[in-house]
């Protein structure tokens, strides 16, 4: 029986169906890891992941989007690397990356971003620490808040735009060269220099058509100009022709052309450049060799020529210095190609250049790691064509830097691990519904939100779930609809029924799922619980409302200011008080409202209560009272004790004050006559002849001087004794 089992083992049948098993897994995983990767891809929020030294280890394409950065320039890179936040924002954000490190979740936070062209986005974003100890990575989802401020911003703009027209108009004018406005093919600007160069007076260019200055084939070009503006929002480019002026001399100009607007309307503006010197000494250079030259100089290609001999660089393009690290061509020239080959691959290249360049029809193209000047590796593609260079042997380089392609190759395998990892982490749930609106997919944290498993969730229709509320399903389904043509949708907010009937805020944003030749097949959204943030803000309205209604119906007055020490805050009972309405007193500064003297001792107390940071002193107490005069509207002084409480922030940093004022005038009157009265039976008492005590319990606790003439004893040794004992001995 062992024996057949053996032979059943090692039969080729079996072994090759483990095989085709095991390949099939490797096929389901490898399509699995693409659709995570395309549910990332196409999620509309930003999403990043960078380890706890702040070095990027993924981004999505709305991360590449927002920021200006591809991956390629993203991945190994950090925040301080690429600039990516202002200096003020830093200590923010090492702070949150403090969180993180403890296996903490942030945000959402408001950050500020520098993009790739160093224009600013404002965005949110939130960050989730996976794994512990030191393999801790973050995930980080962000979200472009800045269209507000950019519709704010450009409101500001188009009113300092306003403003510098006029300006404009007079740098027009001083210009150098020609500018002209054109309108449906009409000149309906041109400052004097065009007018000159077209040899008319300014006031006769206005209202000419242009085609009265420039050929047929120039209206033409003019024409595409407008057309590929208006549809690509660009400027193409520059022109060269002859210009007849009105007085029969022709002049050589350089043509250049942008949609803009003028005076509201679209218009073409056209900058003249004169260049008919230029263009003389262009032919006294021949021009065979300007072609060449130029040829060279605007492909995309960096060129570089060889000496075979002594593999000195004899030749190159601008483009190739750049690319080299070199500021001219000039400061190349006379460099050993060698010195920019890397060392393992030197020997191929010495190799092509003993060999290759001396087979007539040979080309070869080669891929090396190649040096920049500064010793940055990149990976080249050289194409080597053998060719004549000053009657010497050389080698032409055709080099296309193909370091991206390369770093995608080595980091796409990792990458599509990675983005199964970070979808089954996130702590917001990421989910998609096709056409019909049937769920697809869905991440392990709905089990979080929702109390359903994904796999409870996926293959069914939306509708069938019962997992949205009733009152939200029309919205929904119009945010849904929006989405499947074409749309984005931001930050909609829907109650969600979880599986035991709780009910739970989420903040939904989406976007259309696309397939590879683009057609919408789909949505993929991203949901973010939001029920603490709702139950937070209901009862702090809940609070507001409270506080006011009690601040509002007191006799003390209840205030705050800042630490400036201006009013923000004073409740209506400062009219009864001061004679100041609500109004008036918000606006009076500390000088105008209490005496010099009671200014003096709330700067004093403030001072003793609060360290140099304007942080509260460790013994003191949350509390300081205080009396003060304060001044009435109608001069009088309003003695007042003042109870005054230090708001501070969570680094115990003074904030402001928070204060309860309460009018003690008639009580420091009851007090004043009380003592006066006291006064007066006092000396009433004492100036009567009988003696006369006071006893608490038999014992002595107070007599008149007449005690001590008639029973002889000072009032020292009475006071406290018992008075039947000490009287009947002196009697």
């Amino acid at each position: 029986m062992e024996g057949k089992d053996e032979t059943m083992r090692d039969s080729p049948h079996l072994n090759s169906t483990s095989i085709a098993g095991r390949e099939s897994i490797e096929e389901s995983l490898r399509k699995s890891e693409q659709k995570w990767l395309q549910y990332l891809e196409s999620s509309p929020d930003a999403i990043y992941v960078h380890d706890l030294n702040g070095n990027f280890l993924y981004g999505n394409r709305a991360a590449e989007g927002m920021i200006g950065y591809s991956k390629e320039e993203l991945i190994g890179k950090s925040f301080l690397d690429l600039g990516l936040l202002p200096p003020e924002s830093l200590a923010k954000a090492i702070h949150l990356l403090e969180f993180s490190a403890a296996g903490k979740p942030t945000g959402p936070d408001e950050f500020e971003l520098i993009r790739k062209g160093g224009s600013h986005i404002s965005v949110e974003i939130s960050t989730y620490p996976i794994g512990e100890g030191n393999n801790v990575e973050v995930v980080g989802i962000v979200r472009d808040i800045s269209e507000r401020k950019r519709f704010e911003q450009e409101r500001v703009e188009a009113s300092v735009a306003k403003r510098s027209s006029e300006r404009f108009r007079r740098l027009v004018e001083e210009m150098n060269d020609g500018y002209c406005v054109i309108q449906g093919y009409m000149i309906v600007f041109a400052n004097s220099r065009a007018a000159e160069m077209f040899g008319y007076a300014q006031e006769e260019v206005m209202g000419k058509r242009i085609h009265d200055f420039v050929s047929p084939s120039i209206v033409q070009q003019l024409s595409r100009v407008y057309e590929m503006g208006e549809d690509c929002g660009i400027v193409p480019a520059q022109y060269q022709m002859s210009l007849n002026k009105r007085d029969g001399t022709v002049r050589e100009v350089e043509l250049g052309a942008k949609v803009t607007e003028f005076e509201g309307k679209p218009a073409i503006s056209i900058v003249i450049r004169d260049i008919t010197d230029r263009k003389l000494m262009e032919k006294a250079l021949g021009q065979k060799e300007q072609d060449y030259l130029v040829l060279l100089e605007s492909t995309d290609e960096n060129i570089i020529v060889v000496d075979a001999q002594t593999l000195k660089i004899v030749f190159g393009n601008g483009r190739a210095a750049k690319t080299f690290g070199f500021d001219s061509v000039p400061e190349a020239l006379g460099s050993n190609i060698l010195d920019f080959i890397h060392p393992d691959d030197s020997n191929e290249v010495v190799n092509a250049f003993l060999k290759d360049p001396y087979e007539q029809e040979r080309r070869q193209r080669y891929q090396v790691r190649a040096n920049t000047k500064d010793g940055k590796e990149m990976w080249v593609s050289a194409l080597a064509t053998r060719i004549e260079f000053e009657g010497k042997v050389a080698v032409l380089l055709s080099i296309r830097d193909i370091t991206q392609s390369k770093l995608m190759e080595d980091a796409l395998s990792d990458s599509e691990q990675k983005l199964c990892l970070y979808f089954e982490n996130v702590t917001d749930v990421i989910y998609s519904l096709d056409s019909e609106f049937r769920v697809i997919s869905v991440s392990p944290s709905a089990e979080k939100l929702l109390g359903y498993k994904p796999e409870e969730l996926i293959g069914k229709l939306f509708s069938e779930l019962n997992v949205l509320a009733p009152e939200y399903l029309e919205a929904a389904a119009s945010d849904v609809m929006r989405v499947l043509a074409g749309e984005r949708i931001e930050d909609s907010e829907y109650e969600f029924i979880t599986k035991d009937g709780r009910r739970r805020f989420g903040q939904v944003s989406g976007a259309p799922l696309l397939s590879e030749e683009g057609r919408v097949i789909g949505l993929v959204s991203v949901a973010r619980d939001i029920t603490e943030r709702r139950k937070a803000q209901d009862t702090l309205q809940e609070g507001e409302r409270r506080y006011r209604l009690l601040a509002e119906n007191v006799k003390d007055i209840i205030w705050t200011r800042d630490m400036n020490l201006r009013a923000t805050y004073v409740s209506p009972s400062v009219t009864e008080i001061s004679g100041y309405s609500v109004e008036e007193a918000m606006s009076l500064s500390l000088e105008e409202s209490m005496t010099p003297a009671s200014l003096e001792l709330v700067r004093t107390t403030l001072a003793k209560v609060t360290d140099a940071e304007g942080k509260r002193q460790s013994n003191s107490s949350e509390a300081v009272v205080l009396e003060l005069e304060l001044v009435h509207k109608d001069g009088s002084i309003v003695l007042v004790e003042m109870k005054v409480n230090l708001m501070c922030d969570v680094d115990g940093r003074l904030v402001g004050l928070l204060g309860v004022t309460r009018d003690i005038t008639e009580r420091r009157k009851s007090e004043e006559a009380l003592r006066q009265s006291e006064e007066h039976y006092s000396a009433l008492v004492r100036s009567l002849t009988d003696a006369v005590f006071t006893l608490k319990g038999g014992v002595i606790t107070w007599c008149n001087d007449r005690v001590e003439e008639i029973y002889g004893y000072r009032k020292e040794e009475l006071l406290g004794k018992n008075a039947s004992t000490q009287l009947h001995k002196s009697a």
